[in-house]
């Protein structure tokens, strides 16, 4: 063979290895790692939020599952692995996540968004209604809050983000007023609830919230006449429970008052919709 054979030879495979190579590293770019900035939120609701302004920038770990109460629930083994490589905590603040110590002591780097933070907060019992995420202008509060984080740590897409929050924000106008469109069809502004979550939602709308749990108990028999007889004094048919909450108490007042019982989920995770779905049921069961 001649020596110009074998140098050409050599080039072909030069040139194999080397299209092999750059190849592997586009391959591993693309299927490997990704850009993405981890981000765990307390909450269902929150994740929507995060969502709607990071878009294919952000992925999402929600710490308290869809159907759990965030009162009681208790932080898996693998949610903690979660929170151990996040880069971000979304939180909700106002002493909601008792276990907050724990994910701290995991990720001592991590960013916490509390979106609690300057909140007008409701005074309940001598303590503060933890529920704040029920009201919008707490969530146009909290999304901006996300975006500012999100921009300083990744500047690059900051455009990006502050367009998505401008979407979302919009949004967020338009459920508030289809929400107070939908409650001016009843002139009932009184409602009974188990579980005392809806204060900064009634705050919001100018209704009066009636809880059935006394300070988070169970409530005691006198309370429980109380309930009914403030239900028979204001034409009250209805009981409203949530899906994380027995609803054996609600169920007992609806029987004596001749009324029903009505389901609304406070942490569902299509935020902006099922705030409107909780205006619809709440007029629904007030009448009008």
């Amino acid at each position: 063979m001649g020596v110009a054979s074998v140098r050409t030879g050599f080039f072909m495979i030069l040139c194999l290895l080397t299209c092999a190579v750059v190849s592997g590293c586009i391959g591993s770019g693309t299927d490997g790692e990704t850009d993405a900035i981890d981000v765990i939120v307390s909450i269902p609701p929150f994740s929507e939020w995060v969502e709607a302004v990071g878009g294919e920038h952000v992925d999402i770990t929600v710490l308290v599952p869809e159907g759990a109460s965030p009162h009681t629930y208790e932080l898996t083994p693998s949610t903690v692995v979660k929170a151990e490589n996040a880069e971000i905590w979304v939180r909700n603040g106002v002493g909601l996540e008792f276990w907050a110590e724990k994910v701290m002591n995991v990720n001592t780097g991590l960013t916490v968004i509390d979106v609690s933070e300057g909140i007008d907060l409701i005074d309940v019992n001598g303590g503060y209604d933890p529920h704040i995420w029920l009201s919008l202008e707490v969530a146009r509060e909290g999304v901006s809050k996300i975006t500012d984080v999100l921009c300083e740590l990744d500047p690059e897409h900051s455009e990006t983000y502050h367009a998505n929050m401008e979407a979302y924000v919009e949004r967020l106008n338009e459920v508030d007023e289809s929400i107070r469109s939908t409650l001016d069809k009843t002139d009932k502004k009184m409602f009974i609830a188990y579980h005392s979550t809806w204060s900064y939602f009634a705050r919001d709308y100018g209704l009066t919230q009636i809880s059935v749990e006394q300070e988070g108990k169970e409530p005691t028999p006198q309370h429980i006449a109380h309930v009914i007889e403030i239900a028979r004094e204001n034409g009250i048919h209805v009981i409203f429970v949530e899906p994380q909450f027995s609803t054996d108490d609600a169920n007992t007042i609806a029987r004596e008052i001749g009324g029903s019982v009505l389901s609304i989920n406070p942490l569902a995770s299509s935020y902006a919709a099922n705030m409107e779905d909780i205006a619809e049921t709440l007029r629904e069961g007030m009448g009008g």
